[in-house]
């Protein structure tokens, strides 16, 4: 059986447990032989358990809604200043 290990928590996850994604960056530059390369891509794997998808999840929908309160609370004081005026 293969094991995983979540790249957030460090919780030990099975392999068909959680979600295992493809990333890649750019270093910025490495220095071999005396030769500068530099934008270098690297490949690897992540992997993620169901408990840390699900606390992202939460997350990002606190975070749209308290957006989503902060635009409207700008418009209506946006309007309030117009109507001032």
């Amino acid at each position: 059986m293969k094991v995983n290990i979540c790249d957030i928590c460090d919780k030990i996850i099975g392999h068909k447990q959680g979600v295992t994604l493809k990333a890649s960056d750019h270093t910025l530059t490495r220095i071999i032989d005396n030769h500068v390369i530099s934008n270098m891509k690297r490949k690897y794997k992540v992997h993620i358990c169901d408990d840390c998808i699900e606390a992202i999840e939460e997350y990002c929908k606190a975070a749209k809604a308290e957006s989503n309160t902060k635009e409207v609370q700008t418009k209506i004081k946006g309007y309030t200043k117009q109507i001032k005026d």
